[in-house]
């Protein structure tokens, strides 16, 4: 019988370090592959959306930019009414841009691998043409220039402090910048650590819409005071303030349109193909668009911090 001594000094042992069965060894590699998350494509389905047609390159969206007051007068008989000009008019040109890209896969790869690398990258070019379209209209939002509202006592982004995050006052503020202007609230658009800061307000919780029977859409968190809130991360981290923290927005409506417009001369499309001259797997894709507000007072940012 051996003893323990003899067991702990056992010599050319046949183990992990053993070069020449290293490779017998056999490794499972699974067909499905675990993706990363994404984010919510939700910005698309609560922007108006219009669509050029045959070679058209743009899109000019007349709009009228204030309530115009109509002259009206009591005159004597015979007199002539006094004539009101038009002068509240204009428009918004939108001129997409064109988005093209791809993926290459050899036949060496694809014909040795377990995952379908094919699949695969026609889905992760899908994510990043939707990402890009999210992104898009959030940049189109940052370009608003009429109605600002802050977190805690800041009036600008640079007085922003630690503490001044997002609240249910701050929201109200939102709000009434919208309605003054006789736009209707329909979206808030805000940040994961946004919605964090109002899971944890109970001012906010105790107002809300959690868990009703109302149809939720897609990155919707829920509702307050009757307009939907949506969580995105595509909403842009701004370090350059007084605090580091989030422009949110809140996106209004009048007459059934919303103030941000997307206008589609292509809507995304995901082609592929084999060429066999340089044996490889070609997957295009195509898109071509571009966003801009259209009623710059139906937007507002709401710039807070994180925490």
């Amino acid at each position: 019988m051996r003893t323990i001594k003899q067991l702990a000094v056992e010599t050319n042992a046949t183990d992990t370090s053993t070069t020449q069965v290293t490779e017998l060894r056999h490794t499972v590699i699974e067909a499905d592959i675990f993706r990363f998350g994404e984010d919510f494509r939700i910005l698309q389905n609560i922007v108006d959306i219009k669509e050029t047609s045959g070679r058209d390159y743009a899109v000019t969206i007349p709009i009228s930019t204030s309530h115009l007051d109509v002259t009206n007068t009591a005159p004597s008989e015979t007199d002539i009414r006094t004539w009101t000009e038009l002068t509240n008019l204009d428009t918004v040109t939108i001129t997409p841009t064109i988005k093209l890209g791809g993926v290459v896969i050899s036949k060496q790869v694809f014909e040795t691998s377990t995952p379908d690398l094919i699949d695969q990258a026609k889905w992760t070019i899908a994510q990043d043409l939707e990402e890009d379209v999210e992104k898009a209209i959030i940049v189109a939002l940052e370009a608003n220039s009429n109605n600002f509202v802050y977190g805690g006592d800041a009036v600008s982004t640079a007085t922003l402090e630690a503490g001044d995050t997002i609240s249910p006052d701050v929201m109200v503020d939102a709000v009434v910048k919208l309605e003054v202007n006789n736009f209707n609230p329909t979206a808030f658009i805000i940040h994961p650590y946004q919605a964090g800061a109002l899971r944890k307000d109970s001012q906010f919780v105790n107002a809300s819409e959690w868990g009703s029977d109302r149809v939720i859409r897609t990155g919707e968190i829920g509702e307050w005071q009757g307009i939907p809130i949506f969580k995105t991360t595509n909403v842009t981290a701004q370090a350059g303030w007084g605090s580091a923290g989030h422009e949110c927005f809140l996106i209004g409506e009048a007459h059934g349109r919303v103030g941000i417009t997307l206008v589609w001369k292509e809507r995304p499309s995901v082609s592929t193909e084999f060429d066999m001259r340089r044996a490889s797997h070609y997957i295009y894709y195509d898109a071509w668009y571009a966003t801009a507000i259209t009623q710059d007072k139906a937007i507002c940012s709401i710039s807070v911090t994180d925490a």
